[in-house]
């Protein structure tokens, strides 16, 4: 999407050369142009400390700021990632960082 919004910066370009000629997957990717903008869905954080959350997300384009965006995450109401947030919210957290993963969504 950034490279069809900045046609005129050669760093995508040349991104997407490099990846078209080293994987034949990504060319036929790639040469399909299936890109859509991803607003909402789900996000799996798996933290050192709490464990496993599921989050939904959704993303708002700042308005005038074409390249912002507000991204919300939120757990169910009564959830164990919900519990794992108020947990993390309840002070210091020791242990790294957490890696995030997406799940397939809406």
């Amino acid at each position: 999407m950034k490279a069809a919004q900045y046609p005129d910066d050669v760093r995508p370009a040349a991104l997407v050369g490099e990846l078209s000629v080293k994987n034949a997957h990504f060319r036929r990717w790639w040469a399909d142009h299936n890109v859509l903008e991803k607003t909402r869905g789900t996000k799996l954080i798996r933290h050192p400390v709490v464990g496993e959350l599921s989050l939904s997300v959704q993303s708002f384009t700042v308005t005038g700021e074409a390249d912002q965006v507000r991204v919300a995450y939120a757990a169910e109401p009564d959830s164990p990632s919900q519990e794992a947030l108020r947990l993390l919210a309840s002070g210091p957290c020791p242990n790294g960082r957490a890696r995030v993963h997406e799940t397939p969504g809406t």
